[in-house]
């Protein structure tokens, strides 16, 4: 019996050593671990003040800031508040000397300020505001005169933009203002830019002011007041501002043509 006491006892002695050694590695494990892992933060640390993230320079908070401005103008709805972010968007470009296109500037900026005076001009056009529209369109030509190459590896209608469209408009605007002049220059200038068997007139936007003033011209005034009616052969939305404009200039202008004559037909239902 004393025997088997003494067998016990040292047994437990054995587990309670062995125990105070596991403990004691895992305490030493524990610590080696700890020390890693600091080593390693301070490495990391020193590491990222050797070769800290370059601060964004003042240009690029600058397009950075344009382009949420951007991102609020095409999403406003309000008149106001459009024309209060256009402002803040014409200052920004004022700050980026970027008015005007340059050598030096970006892709990312070209776009960025192309987009700026497109917003603007159709902004304008809905405002029915034809004095800023116009003002717009001059801001937009010498980016719209850039090679496609300038801004980058943006292709197809990204590259090209509004272009089509505010032309277009600028075109019908001409036109319902009796500046025929005007029209035909900006028009041979179209001609002359197209590329080899392109035909201006098929696009949707510049061929349907093209063919209103071919019809005002052959005296078609019932295709005329179908082409601008209800709104069903308008190009874009923006079109249909120049209906109720459009009209009047009809009246006007088919009135004070030689060959005008009150049994006209097309003429009558004017």
């Amino acid at each position: 019996m004393i025997a088997f006491t003494c067998f016990s006892n040292l047994r437990l002695k054995l587990k309670l050593t062995k125990r105070r050694y596991s403990n004691a590695a895992l305490a030493t494990l524990s610590l080696q671990s700890s020390s890693s892992l600091h080593i390693n933060h301070l490495h990391t640390n020193q590491q990222q003040t050797l070769n800290p993230s370059p601060p964004l320079t003042p240009a690029k908070m600058s397009e950075r800031d344009l382009s949420q401005i951007l991102q609020k103008l095409k999403t406003s709805t309000s008149y106001p508040d459009s024309l209060s972010l256009l402002s803040k968007a014409k200052l920004t470009l004022l700050k980026l000397h970027a008015l005007t296109p340059q050598p030096t500037h970006s892709p990312t900026l070209l776009l960025l300020a192309r987009e700026v005076f497109e917003a603007g001009a159709l902004i304008s056009i809905r405002a029915k505001d034809s004095d800023a529209f116009t003002r717009f369109v001059f801001q937009l030509t010498p980016y719209y005169e850039l090679p496609l190459e300038r801004y980058g590896n943006v292709r197809g209608a990204q590259a090209v933009g509004e272009k089509n469209k505010i032309t277009g408009l600028y075109l019908l605007l001409l036109l319902t203002q009796g500046n025929y002049s005007g029209f035909h220059t900006e028009l041979e200038g179209l001609e002359l830019r197209a590329k080899e068997g392109e035909k201006v007139e098929e696009d949707k936007y510049l061929g349907y002011p093209i063919k209103l003033e071919r019809w005002l011209m052959e005296g078609s005034y019932d295709l005329v007041w179908r082409a601008m009616e209800g709104g069903k052969l308008l190009p874009s939305e923006e079109y249909g501002v120049f209906s109720e404009v459009g009209f009047t200039f009809l009246l006007v202008f088919s009135h004070s043509l030689p060959y005008y004559t009150g049994s006209n037909k097309s003429c009558s239902a004017l």
